[in-house]
């Protein structure tokens, strides 16, 4: 199994209407936690730290280089 790295595309595993059920970018990863920034429901961008296993990867970093 993969690990979540900087930059990869993810899906949170259990809410799945995060970011309009879009994938949304890590944009860094400290002590297990990956911060995300997302879209909330009301169109505003938000930044969120989550556990790397509460994250499914969509498409890695290099995938989309």
């Amino acid at each position: 199994m993969e690990s979540v790295q900087l930059g990869d595309l993810v899906k949170h595993k259990t809410i799945a209407w995060m970011n309009d059920e879009k994938p949304f970018r890590v944009i860094s990863i400290e002590n297990g936690k990956a911060t995300c920034e997302y879209t909330g429901r009301n169109g505003m961008q938000y930044f969120h730290d989550f556990d790397i296993d509460q994250l499914k990867i969509i498409k890695t970093a290099s995938e989309l280089t």
